[in-house]
């Protein structure tokens, strides 16, 4: 979390991805979450009360289509997409399955991994309080 940040509850279902703090022109500071919800299958970007801004599915898209969308999803958002496409100062490893279409997940896998995540949450919840 980022200091003086409040807590931000996020349920079983999504996979927070990125959490991104900025000022937007003329206003206060934001927080913009994008996570993927497993039960939609799409990334969502969420503000601070979980509200969902934007949405992009995935089922179909493989990740060449999927960067494409999110840069539209930014600019939609008024996001500066500027660098969004410049190369990383890394290098990232190019994959096979990166040009084949993302699928839907199995609702038995789904249910497993909410499970499994519910009992993580909360344990840590125990171990480091609310």
């Amino acid at each position: 979390m980022f200091p003086n940040s409040p807590m931000i509850v996020i349920p079983t279902c999504f996979l927070t991805l990125s959490v991104i703090e900025f000022t937007a022109v003329g206003s206060n500071r934001k927080t913009l979450i994008l996570s993927l919800n497993l039960q939609s299958n799409k990334l969502e970007w969420l503000d601070n009360t979980i509200m969902v801004l934007d949405s992009i599915s995935i089922v179909g898209q493989n990740y060449d289509q999927l960067e494409g969308l999110i840069e539209v999803s930014l600019d939609k958002l008024g996001l500066d997409i500027e660098g969004f496409r410049q190369p990383l100062h890394f290098q990232i490893t190019i994959y096979d399955f990166l040009d084949k279409p993302i699928n839907a997940f199995h609702p038995d896998h789904l249910k497993e991994w909410e499970f499994y995540r519910g009992y993580a949450n909360d344990v840590s919840y125990s171990l480091l309080g609310n």
